[in-house]
């Protein structure tokens, strides 16, 4: 992965070492500022996740069945993918016991597996007025709780949980639900319950390696993208419509890693789609993918991008990282570019050029965009400013007093938590704080290989800091390409290797990984900062 050019701590130390002040010295505190601002920033994401959360637990959730609602009843496409799995995931980073066995949103799973539960192993939605089960969730919004659900959650938990085994059995069901219907392509109907399906058993197949999975999504791709009656005809941006480009994007990524006869079969029809969405789409100044239309005199008139102006992006990544041929980076980075570069006239360009953005979600979605962007394209100056000033730009990190933090318990609760999530982790680079307490902070700056972290409390705090490992790795593949509800990966610490950890003043030691994964002892006094420097033992000088 392509990292920032940040100073290494060994330039700190050899600084130090020769008494050289000047640039290099510059430099150096400059890194140090920069791990500190981004630790309060850290600070003021967790303290509003945890806020949003704890009002939901509040005030949203049935004491009795334990399921949420926002008018009454539990369901799998708003309730169970957008609301639940984000509490899941943000008490993930900031109170991980309600993830627990017997926790509250643990509860929740279990309470839904038992009052949803069907024969045929598909749920119903629940009449939280009634307690009784309502109508059958349909394949369409079940895939939206696979996608943005369950797999938001596994992508951080990992596979020796209740939600992964949720995620297979349910994923087993719908399998031989569409089986029953004449096969993928009859069950699932339309862009975004046939993309979100694919992007589930893309990574479904990387973690199980079961090869139902990939058998199944082949049986839909093939129609798709080879077989003219079901080949995609409307191609569109927005989210709830745009999922079915980046699952193909997924499922040929994998098929490549795996050096299939699929990725040869695919691959001219994936770059004939990309290459159309361009010459059609491709705003020519900003180089946002929008939709356009001729007016009465044939001039052609662009529309608004949308909020998810990102998301069919990845897929062009994706195709350059599966085959090498690095075609579409100046169609990716344009956009990133423009973006960053008229962040100053956003008040004049929001109504018209500008990515839309009237609401917490707009903002949410907008801010992932360029944050898994960034993640692969790391030589966009500017952008770490552009995703903090996009958690500004909305109620993410606002305080008002109200009972839910500062959200009002609506249907973009959820992800605008998630948004405040991956600005926490962007900030520490994938480090957490456990446990979390009021004005905890953590924040890093990087170099080759190396990470510079500094710890701010408010309070006394004792606790550990928990290093992210590679989450990504299965036997069966590596999910590494870009895909939507991703948790991107910064520094990861691999379990087998050792580390070398400096705090403050004190003597260097050297640790495994997995002990820096399972959590590195740190004490912080009142009102203080603590530095620590971790690199590889083996870079060490």
């Amino acid at each position: 992965m392509r990292w920032l050019p940040f100073l290494a701590c060994s330039l700190i130390q050899a600084t130090l070492a020769n008494g050289v002040r000047g640039e290099e010295t510059t430099k150096a505190n400059t890194l140090w500022k920069t791990a500190e601002r981004r630790s309060e920033i850290y600070a003021d994401c967790a303290s509003n996740v945890r806020r949003l959360l704890q009002g939901w637990l509040d005030l949203k959730q049935d004491p009795k069945a334990r399921l949420f609602s926002k008018g009454g009843k539990w369901d799998y496409h708003n309730e169970a993918a957008d609301h639940y799995s984000s509490l899941v995931l943000m008490a993930f980073y900031v109170n991980p016991q309600l993830n627990q066995k017997g926790g509250a949103l643990h509860e929740t799973l279990v309470n839904s597996q038992r009052l949803c539960a069907t024969p045929s192993g598909l749920p119903t939605t629940y009449d939280l007025k009634n307690f009784s089960q309502g109508e059958p969730a349909t394949l369409g919004a079940l895939s939206e709780w696979l996608r943005d659900g369950l797999l938001r959650i596994v992508e951080v938990s990992g596979r020796d949980n209740d939600w992964y085994r949720e995620l297979e059995r349910l994923v087993d069901a719908m399998i031989a639900e569409a089986d029953r219907r004449g096969g993928m392509v009859h069950a699932f109907r339309g862009p975004e319950p046939q993309g979100n399906i694919l992007q589930t058993l893309a990574r479904l197949y990387a973690m199980s390696g079961k090869q139902l999975y990939l058998d199944s999504a082949e049986e839909l791709a093939d129609a798709v993208l080879l077989d003219p009656q079901w080949a995609i005809r409307d191609i569109r941006f927005q989210d709830h419509g745009c999922e079915l480009v980046p699952g193909l994007g997924e499922l040929f990524a994998l098929e490549c890693q795996l050096g299939r006869p699929k990725a040869a079969a695919y691959r001219e029809p994936m770059r004939d789609l990309l290459d159309g969405i361009l010459q059609s789409a491709a705003h020519p100044e900003t180089g946002l993918l929008c939709q356009s239309a001729k007016d009465e005199d044939g001039k052609l008139e662009w529309r608004q991008s949308t909020d998810t102006w990102g998301y069919v992006l990845f897929t062009f990544d994706n195709y350059d990282q599966a085959t090498g041929e690095n075609r579409y980076r100046a169609a990716i980075t344009k956009p990133m570019r423009w973006l960053t570069d008229n962040v100053s006239k956003y008040p004049s360009l929001k109504n018209t050029l500008w990515p839309r953005s009237n609401s917490s979600d707009d903002w949410s979605d907008s801010h992932e965009s360029m944050l898994v962007l960034w993640n692969r394209y790391p030589d966009i100056e500017g952008a770490f400013d552009w995703l903090d000033w996009s958690t500004l730009g909305h109620c993410h990190r606002r305080f008002p007093e109200n009972k839910y933090g500062p959200y009002n318990g609506g249907h973009f609760d959820g992800s605008t938590g998630r948004c405040l999530c991956l600005h926490m982790m962007l900030c520490s680079q994938g480090v957490r704080a456990e446990p979390f307490a009021e004005g905890v902070g953590v924040g890093a700056a990087r170099s080759d290989g190396e990470l510079l972290l500094t710890v701010r409390t408010a309070a006394p705090w004792n606790g550990v800091l928990r290093f992210d490992p590679p989450r990504t790795e299965h036997t069966a593949a590596t999910i590494n390409w870009a895909r939507l509800n991703e948790m991107p990966q910064w520094f990861v610490v691999r379990p087998q290797e050792k580390y070398r950890v400096e705090v403050g003043e004190a003597e260097a030691v050297v640790v495994e990984g997995s002990k820096l994964i399972d959590g590195f002892p740190v004490t912080v006094g009142r009102d203080a900062t603590i530095r620590l420097c971790v690199r590889p033992a083996k870079t060490a000088g």
